[in-house]
């Protein structure tokens, strides 16, 4: 699987993710688990999941981990801000595969890839699955399935989320309809910076798991989300045909304040990185790989910015900060 921060490939969908959500039959969910058990849990997932195909997994004991290593794997979505004083990761060298210890559920299986590819992820969080049922009983139900800390994981345990970005179905203000529409079937969309809609970041998601077998949440999400970006390109050819100018114009304008900026919002760098990674897609702009745009969209996030470069920040604003970063990875 393909690190999505890595993968170069000019693209509107960004990563596709599975997860899957387990708890072991003999231990409390984790919010009623004494630390001694969660740590057993920890210790018992990693001797298994350890020896799964050579992949090299580390385990990261989170309360051990300094603020900034934890801040990192939030904004990289692996994990939530959930955590407990047992909650442990085990993860491969790649950050394509991690096992999420005594967050919300005793378990949580993610594979993720850079791109469109739900099978790749699905078939590798299935076989880990399959590892540690071999040597464990989960907690499972045979009217409702996996039986999970939230009801609204119950059934499958499965989520399937693909991050895709909209711009131009965001102009032409066709993001709501689509909402409407694939909610019918039980599909959701929401932005990914759920208070910052500059970036057209949106993540396409399952929002059932009872009721639904895999293989029908999978085919749900694979038709909602070759629609939408079918509709995306219809969108972006119609943008080109009729405000070609216009539009290379933001784009052109957008790269040259990101290169020039003193003092740059979090907002506003969503904003112009989105017009950037656009221009990109579009064969406007030839020199910068989408990669450094993923690479700057975790770099400009303010927790980042707080921790990573806060002997920088003494006497200056984040914001001076933040555009000094862009410009600096814009170079190399």
């Amino acid at each position: 699987m393909i690190n999505w921060i890595k993968n170069n490939e000019s693209n509107i969908v960004l990563s596709t993710k599975v997860s899957l959500s387990r708890n072991l039959k003999r231990y409390p969910f984790p919010h009623k688990c004494t630390e001694e058990d969660g740590n057993d849990i920890v210790e018992k997932i990693y001797n298994v999941a350890s020896e799964y195909k050579d992949q090299h997994l580390r385990l990261v004991h989170l309360a051990e981990e300094n603020e900034l290593d934890k801040i990192e794997l939030t904004n990289k979505r692996i994990i939530s801000n959930e955590i407990k004083d047992s909650s442990a990761v085990i993860i491969n060298e790649d950050e394509t595969i991690s096992l999420i210890i005594n967050e919300e559920d005793h378990i949580k299986i993610q594979c993720v890839t850079g791109g469109f590819n739900i099978e790749e992820p699905y078939c590798c969080s299935n076989d880990i699955d399959d590892v540690i049922e071999d040597k464990f009983d989960y907690a499972y139900d045979s009217k409702y399935g996996y039986l999970t800390s939230s009801p609204m994981n119950l059934g499958t345990g499965m989520r399937v989320s693909v991050v895709m970005h909209l711009p131009a179905l965001v102009m032409r203000k066709q993001i709501h309809s689509i909402e409407e529409n694939i909610n019918k079937i039980g599909v959701g969309i929401k932005g990914l910076y759920l208070n910052e809609g500059e970036s057209n970041l949106y993540e396409v998601y399952n929002k059932i798991t009872l009721g639904l077998t895999e293989e029908e949440i999978i085919a749900n999400l694979k038709a909602v989300v070759e629609e939408i970006c079918s509709k995306e390109v219809s969108c972006r050819e119609k943008l080109q045909e009729k405000l070609r100018y216009e539009l290379e114009d933001k784009i052109c304008r957008a790269l040259g304040i990101l290169n020039s900026a003193v003092i740059i919002s979090f907002k506003e760098s969503l904003k112009l990185l989105s017009y950037v990674r656009n221009g990109v897609e579009l064969g406007i702009i030839k020199n910068i790989p989408i990669e450094k745009i993923n690479e700057l969209l975790l770099e400009v996030e303010p927790s980042v910015i707080r921790c990573k470069y806060k002997e920088e920040l003494e006497g200056k604003s984040e914001g001076f900060v933040r555009a000094r970063v862009i410009k600096d990875l814009l170079k190399e």
